[in-house]
């Protein structure tokens, strides 16, 4: 329970010129029971407080504000209500290291020794673990030491930044520092998207400007998700994200860095390839409806890009390839380093998926050498060595991977293992169905 709310009512009680007393009686809450909490003796309850926020008649931020200092779950649950969210608590650690383990609610129960429903209760912040169940699920989740403290800490997470922590230029150092980690950091994302997450939350209650950046960091932990193939954890973000642009809109258009769009992108390649039923005319029409919204020459390059690839799923292949050559187009205007080549790489891959391998090799071929950054020559060695395959040329597609493999574990890359992995297997079963003469 925070102290702040204590705090908080003195401080709305002195702006409007009222006693204790009168307070009192308008709210019709003791007069020592106000005292307490302005010692930060004793704490209200949610009646009580809606009566005092009532009596003086408080904003909406106002009473946001107050909801978000109580810290209790009836007041996340009315918090929840007036906003169409809550803050993150310790519950969305505890369950994105759940999933980052691919463990199911039921198997971790199993471990644990309890019923699905208690632990579904722990990450929804409805209730929280002892200290001794905390240090069994950290063993069973392989917890960093980071995330042992944290979740110590109680149902609500520790604050691990200044107050001050609102402003856009600090918001995108630290944002910059969680999309492209050092290798001290790279493990702990999940904790860090969610501490940085909650800090701003809780800004955001008291300074509405603080929302846009809240916008930012959701928009890149569902881009960081989905890139880790944690899907339903991306569609969660992406959802979080939409609905503060829709909330924030025009302002958030405005920002001199439109990172929201992430989400989009994210939305519309869930709809469109990673969903349970793929639907990409859906996720064309997503990725279209927002385009006139990509102000950035590159984020306009990417959005068209991923046009170009849903349209070539539908086949569509004169489109989806005009698109793609004019995503390479944008981005070779725009002024973010090795935007080309990602939009290269895209290209390619259309190609690749129209069936057309030596054509989207010709073009990598040609290009890669120009590439600036680790992570498109990763990515374009994957899609080289996914269009040898197709050729069945394996030795040249084990060759690519090998170069792959070796450039993302060199930079940190490890969001591409999955592809490498994926590829590997998949180059083993078709060798091992091949006659023993072509082998």
């Amino acid at each position: 329970m925070s102290l702040e709310i204590g705090k908080m009512v003195n401080k709305l009680r002195s702006e409007r010129g009222l006693s204790l007393r009168g307070l009192a009686q308008l709210s019709g809450v003791g007069k020592s029971s106000l005292s307490r909490w302005e010692a930060g003796s004793s704490f209200p309850g949610i009646p009580e407080i809606e009566a005092v926020l009532n009596a003086m008649q408080v904003s909406e931020d106002e009473r946001k504000t107050a909801l978000g200092q109580l810290q209790a779950p009836r007041a996340l649950e009315r918090l929840q209500a007036l906003t169409g969210d809550r803050p993150p608590l310790s519950g969305d650690l505890l369950k994105a290291m759940r999933l980052r383990s691919r463990l199911t609610q039921t198997e971790v129960a199993s471990r644990l020794g309890i019923t699905q429903g208690m632990l579904a209760k722990w990450e929804i912040g409805g209730d929280w673990p002892s200290e001794e169940r905390i240090h069994s699920l950290c063993y069973i989740l392989r917890a960093r030491e980071e995330e042992l403290i944290a979740l110590l800490h109680g149902r609500f997470l520790p604050s691990a930044f200044d107050d001050s922590l609102w402003e856009w230029d600090k918001i995108f150092d630290i944002s910059q520092e969680l999309m492209h980690p050092s290798a001290e950091t790279s493990t702990l994302r999940d904790l860090k998207f969610i501490s940085l997450e909650s800090h701003i939350w809780q800004q955001s209650l008291r300074y509405p400007p603080a929302r846009y950046f809240l916008t930012r960091i959701y928009a890149l932990h569902a881009r960081f998700l989905h890139e880790s193939g944690r899907l339903s954890e991306a569609h969660r973000y992406s959802e979080k994200t939409l609905l503060l642009v829709k909330q924030g809109t025009p302002a958030l258009v405005q920002l001199p860095d439109p990172v929201w769009l992430d989400a989009v992108m994210v939305r519309a390649r869930l709809e469109g390839c990673d969903g349970a039923r793929p639907d990409p005319s859906r996720a064309a029409k997503i990725l279209i409806q927002w385009l006139p919204e990509a102000c950035r020459l590159e984020y306009r390059a990417w959005m068209l890009s991923d046009i170009a690839m849903m349209l070539s799923h539908t086949g569509d292949s004169a489109c989806a390839v005009e698109l793609s050559s004019k995503a390479i187009e944008y981005a070779a205007r725009g002024r973010w380093a090795g935007e080309v080549g990602f939009r290269t790489c895209d290209h390619a891959r259309v190609l690749l998926g129209l069936g057309r391998p030596g054509k989207a090799l010709k073009v990598l071929t040609a290009k890669i050498g120009e590439f600036e950054m680790p992570a498109t020559v990763v990515s374009a060695l994957i899609i080289m060595a996914q269009a040898f395959v197709e050729l069945n040329q394996h030795m040249d597609a084990r060759e690519c991977l090998h170069m792959a493999h070796t450039k993302s574990d060199g930079n940190l890359l490890t969001i591409y293992k999955p592809q490498i992995d994926m590829l590997q297997v998949r180059m083993g079963r078709e060798t091992d169905s091949e006659p023993s003469g072509l082998k």
